[in-house]
């Protein structure tokens, strides 16, 4: 029989949680292989109990604060602050093959055609699977400078902003 329960506490592979009216049992944590993840306390467990009289295992959580966005063949794998349960890093592998990563700062996504594109506070580049990179629109293959002299001097690092 499945339940849902209260976490309480999470420890060495063990959780505590309150399945309701104080009925307080300590469960074995199992997620599927790979996945190296944590429960938040502000999650709820969905437990099942074993053959074991009292014993239970917790086999998936229930993130509270953020809504699902995965579409039917997708997977999303995001971090979480600890306290406040908010989204904060994902790993997305989209359903057309494109693969995207993402904080709060930036966003990457490698395309299905090898394509990778990127932005942040300050722009975004592409670099195509043809080679050609481009920041901000400006293709870096063909651009070029006018009212300048051809000649063997270098220019030297821009200044900072």
């Amino acid at each position: 029989m499945g339940f849902l329960a209260k976490i309480l506490n999470f420890k060495d592979k063990k959780i505590k949680i309150d399945s309701g009216g104080g009925n307080v049992i300590t469960a074995e944590h199992y997620a599927p292989a790979g996945d190296d993840s944590q429960p938040l306390s502000i999650d709820t467990a969905a437990a099942v109990f074993t053959a074991r009289k009292g014993s239970a295992v917790v086999v998936g959580y229930n993130d509270n604060v953020n809504s699902p966005k995965a579409e039917a063949g997708e997977k999303r794998i995001y971090s979480r602050d600890a306290g406040s349960g908010e989204w904060k890093t994902e790993i997305w592998g989209k359903n057309d093959g494109t693969i995207s990563l993402k904080n709060g700062a930036c966003e990457f996504e490698l395309k299905p055609t090898g394509a990778i594109r990127g932005s942040n506070n300050l722009g975004y580049f592409e670099l195509t699977a043809a080679g050609v990179f481009v920041i901000n629109g400006i293709d870096f293959a063909t651009h070029v400078h006018g009212g300048v002299t051809s000649g063997t001097e270098i220019t030297g690092p821009a200044e900072g902003p």
